[in-house]
This record gives C-alpha cells, sequence and structure tokens, in this order.
C-alpha cells in the first residue's frame, strides 16, 4: 500500500508507513481487501427482488382487482338494461303505440336507434326496417304530422 501525500503534508506519509509496519500482515490484508477489493456478484439479488417486488405486484394486483369489478358492475348493469329494454319492447308492443328513440347528427340525418311498439299494424313496417333507415318510417306518417314530429326532434336537439 502507497499513500500519495503533497510535499507540504509528507510527515502524513510517514506516519502511514509507520502504522502500516505495526500491523499484523492479517490486518494489512483486511485493510488492502476493504480498500481495494473487487466483489462479484452472481445470482439475483433477492433483497431487492422483493424490496421492489412485491410493492410492484401489490399495485398490479390492485388495478386488476378495481379493473375487474368494474367490468362486472359494467355487465351487470348491461345486463340489467337489457332487461328493461325487453320489458318496455313487451309491454308497447301490445299497445297501438310506438315508443322510439331518435338522434339527429350534425348533418340533420335521423336514425331510431332504438324502436318499440306495434310497427307492423301502425306503418307497414318491420322495427329492423326503421332502424335501418329512418326515411322509410317518416315516409308512412301523415305530412301534417311528420311536420310536427320533425319540429319536435328539432327542438329536442336543441335542448
Amino acid at each position: 500500500l502507497v499513500l500519495a501525500v503533497d510535499r507540504r503534508h509528507a510527515a502524513l506519509a510517514t506516519t502511514f508507513d509507520r502504522l502500516l509496519l505495526q500491523m499484523t500482515p492479517r490486518k494489512r490484508e483486511a485493510l488492502r481487501n476493504a480498500w481495494l477489493g473487487v466483489e462479484y456478484r452472481n445470482g439475483v439479488d433477492w433483497n431487492k427482488v422483493l424490496r421492489w417486488g412485491v410493492p410492484v405486484l401489490l399495485v398490479l394486483l390492485t388495478a386488476l382487482l378495481v379493473h375487474g369489478v368494474g367490468h362486472w358492475r359494467l355487465r351487470r348493469e348491461v345486463a340489467g338494461r337489457r332487461q328493461l329494454e325487453q320489458r318496455l319492447a313487451e309491454v308497447t308492443d301490445n299497445l297501438p303505440a310506438v315508443v322510439y328513440q331518435a338522434r339527429r347528427a350534425a348533418d340533420g340525418a335521423l336514425s331510431f336507434p332504438f324502436i318499440a311498439g306495434d310497427l307492423p299494424a301502425l306503418f307497414g313496417i318491420t322495427r329492423q326496417q326503421a332502424e335501418q333507415d329512418a326515411r322509410v318510417l317518416l315516409e308512412r306518417i301523415e305530412e301534417e304530422d311528420r311536420a310536427h314530429i320533425l319540429h319536435s326532434i328539432e327542438q329536442a336537439a336543441r335542448q
């Protein structure tokens, strides 16, 4: 072991050399290993894995649980809405009326994503025909009534 110092601190080097000479070979070797030793580690450092892996795993499991609960609630809500739509369709099929949901696009085109009621008896078309092309349904409505319906839809779109 060698200690290099500035000339102003030459006494420090001499003191260091004396201390080294007074040490046992075992202590000198320990000092050399402490200051100059290189330690190579092979394998996995399980402490680091546990320190970082467990929190990351807990965060991922929490996110998965939240996603799963949300997905389950959404599926339950969709099933409930389908049941309500089915019930509404059953009720309106037995009434001389039509219940519908109208959508107006930005260009003014109308569509009916939901229609329930006795369409064949009232208009002579099926529900699928009316949902596919709104004009088919609108053409079967008296002109005076059609104007009122289109005006109501326009008001609803504005409000």
